[in-house]
């Protein structure tokens, strides 16, 4: 009502202050407010905020008008925690936000005569050097009925560093469950607490972290309980076929089988069929009774093996994996790309009738592209053949080729060729390689200065 008050009776000022023209008689000044730049601050730090910028046309005397309008739901801040609010050398003011979050003041200028300015705002955002901490309750977990379920809440952290303290709960119970958090919550209070579940379902437990100040948001893991043994899974790896050149050993793995509740699980190989001839069997399989046994294979064919692993109380299905071997002929030879060829062009700078040479380069050979049909490993061999130059990894899918520097005369280009063979074999060796030439041309012009 003041407020209102004080705007009528500057209105009646203005009135008088006008001639019978309608012209003003004598100064009708409208002050402006500027309560200044947007603020960010720590939170429990002083927000001062300055509106000395404000001003009045005619230089007449302002009263300043600060005006909390809005701030955060939590926040108990009121005007009065203003520290000149109202007074009327009150150009700036200060508060201490309580709370973080986004904090808005009005000001609004009055002049000696009543006259008012519009409102301005300022925004102060208030933070805090104290971030909440972040809840991992770890991976889901699957455990018979009767059996500890440990839980793993060690990957919580703290954006500070600070030492953490955990409070676990239960979210969700199967109906029939009998557990509460006071007696069948084990090791509450650490990143690592257990339960017993004592009927079949699942348990959703939540996990909070408190860092002193904040508590994070919850995160959750599912315990899935199971009320009977399931047998295991048997997985004996993928058929194959070998290729000419690959090792007389064959390697089998039967690591993929797994239990369902996570029991330790026990393995059983055999092999159930080889070609005509050999003498593989299952009392020469090596590690028969390991998730990665082998053989050497003496025949071409076909070899059978069959995998059945145990939880130590029921067995699993088998599973069965085939090994085909092929004889080292026919070969197909391999294939060699040496990477086409290299152009290097440099200007060497010339000054009277002399010239600087060019620079010795460094060139990538690269052998990449060779290829084998039978899919078989490659060796690989670089070699000059002509010219000048160093090859550095000569036996490396891709070598370093150093050329040395050039000289050339003013207006001149002098040309140096250097042709190198990439050389490419399998397993039978250079009767059935192939080989590609890589020609690397290395011009130097003299520039005339």
């Amino acid at each position: 009502m003041l407020r209102n008050l004080g705007r009528l009776l500057g209105l009646i000022v203005a009135l008088l202050l006008l001639g019978a023209d309608g012209c003003p008689s004598g100064d009708d000044s409208t002050p402006t407010a500027d309560a200044g730049a947007d603020l960010t601050v720590e939170l429990g730090e002083q927000a001062a905020l300055d509106g000395s910028a404000s001003a009045d046309p005619s230089g007449l005397a302002l009263t300043y008008h600060w005006t909390l309008e809005s701030k955060p739901i939590s926040s108990a801040i009121t005007d009065d925690a203003f520290s000149k609010n109202d007074a009327g050398d009150a150009a700036s003011t200060s508060f201490v936000p309580d709370t973080p979050g986004t904090y808005g003041v009005s000001l609004y200028v009055e002049n000696e005569n009543g006259s008012e300015s519009d409102l301005d705002y300022v925004v102060v955002v208030a933070g805090s050097t104290n971030n909440p901490p972040t809840a991992d309750a770890g991976e889901d977990v699957v455990v018979a009925v009767d059996q500890v379920a440990n839980l793993d809440g060690t990957l919580s952290a703290d954006p500070e560093g600070v030492e953490l303290d955990y409070e676990w709960s239960f979210d969700l119970l199967p109906p029939e469950s009998a557990l509460t958090e006071d007696e069948d919550l084990f090791n509450q209070g650490t990143p690592n607490a257990a339960i017993v579940p004592d009927v079949a379902g699942q348990y959703v437990l939540r996990l909070r972290v408190y860092d002193g100040e904040f508590w994070s948001t919850p995160d959750f893991v599912t315990v899935s309980a199971v009320d009977d043994n399931q047998p295991p899974l048997a997985n004996a790896g993928d058929s194959w076929e070998l290729t000419p050149c690959s090792p007389a050993t064959v390697a089998l793995d039967g690591r993929a089988s797994y239990d369902p509740e996570g029991t330790d699980i026990t393995y059983a190989w055999e092999i159930v069929s080889a070609p005509p001839g050999s003498s593989v069997n299952t009392a020469n399989l090596q590690g028969a009774d390991t998730g990665t046994p082998s053989f050497t294979w003496d025949e071409v064919g076909l070899y059978t093996a069959r995998l059945v692993v145990s939880d130590g109380e029921l067995e699993s299905l088998p599973d069965y994996v085939a090994v085909r071997t092929v004889p080292t002929s026919p070969n197909d030879p391999p294939v060699a790309d040496g990477g086409g060829n290299i152009t290097i062009n440099a200007t060497a700078f010339c000054t009277g009738g002399t010239c600087s040479p060019c620079g010795g380069r460094s060139e990538l050979l690269d052998g990449s592209g060779s290829y084998d049909p039978d899919h078989d490993a490659l060796d690989f061999t670089w070699t000059i053949t002509s010219g000048a130059g160093t090859i550095n990894g000569e036996h490396a899918e891709q070598a370093e080729l150093e050329l040395p520097s050039q000289d050339t005369t003013p207006g001149d280009t002098t040309v140096t060729v250097t042709v190198i063979e990439l050389a490419v074999e399998d397993c039978q060796g250079p009767t059935f390689g192939d080989t590609d030439e890589v020609t690397v041309t290395f011009y130097c012009y003299g520039q005339q200065y």
